[in-house]
């Protein structure tokens, strides 16, 4: 009977360990999205970012250009890589299956920042992951 209750208590025990890891909510998995998003940009790795935008996606750059996936997996490839990014601010609000990502990008080369902007993310859950569907960005004057 002791053995019985031991083996009870271990097996409660395994299952209160794994409850005690949370799996990652929605709005810290977003997160880790962006901040790999933009990773993806800085290396050039265009298979990430395909994996990312989803096949439909449609956006406006900061200079105003409509854009869909295509076209921007083109504007990636011509990132300058002497300019290192910063994505912060990131802010998440998840409504079902959507969510709506905002955050602030710092470009900076040599130390000197040569461009700023905000943008907003619009993500949809589709077969079980995150992809970005459609998206914002608007220029924030450097004076």
């Amino acid at each position: 009977m002791s053995q019985a209750l031991l083996i009870l208590a271990l097996i409660l025990g395994l299952f209160a360990a794994a409850g005690a890891h949370p799996e990652t909510s929605p709005e810290q998995e977003l997160k880790n999205l962006e901040q790999a998003r933009s990773e993806a940009i800085r290396t050039g790795d265009l298979a990430t970012l395909r994996r990312i935008y989803a096949d439909d996606f449609q956006g406006v750059t900061t200079t105003g250009a409509p854009v869909d996936k295509e076209k921007l997996m083109s504007v990636f490839q011509s990132v300058d890589p002497r300019v290192t990014y910063a994505n912060e601010d990131i802010r998440v609000q998840v409504i079902g299956q959507v969510a709506l990502v905002s955050g602030l990008v710092t470009g900076r080369a040599g130390g000197e920042v040569v461009s700023t902007f905000r943008y907003l993310h619009v993500y949809v859950e589709r077969e079980g992951r995150w992809q970005l569907s459609a998206g914002q960005s608007t220029n924030i004057s450097q004076r």
